[in-house]
């Protein structure tokens, strides 16, 4: 799920309505996360005239986001680690 999350760039948050676990905290977080992509896209509209926005970059296509996924996947479960940007996508209150 969070690898997912993460080659997608989305969020991730394991909830139980059942127990009521974590349910608030996700109606919390899809407010904020609301509230920060309106303010990211203000703030973008007010730059886009100062810069250039294209970036062709190799290292942002998917195939690869997802082979280096796996790659780091595997080196967290070998090394027992749990890699910082996984844990971004746990986290609702960035971007």
């Amino acid at each position: 799920g969070k690898c997912m999350a993460y080659t997608y760039r989305a969020k991730f948050i394991e909830i139980s309505v059942g127990i009521n676990h974590n349910v608030d905290e996700l109606l919390v977080g899809i407010l904020n996360q609301i509230r920060l992509k309106c303010r990211y896209l203000e703030d973008k509209a007010m730059k886009s005239s100062n810069s250039d926005t294209h970036h062709g970059h190799w290292y942002k296509s998917r195939s690869v986001m997802r082979a280096t996924m796996k790659a780091r996947q595997m080196l967290t479960s070998l090394l027992g680690k749990e890699d910082s940007k996984l844990k971004n996508c746990e986290n609702l209150h960035t971007l």
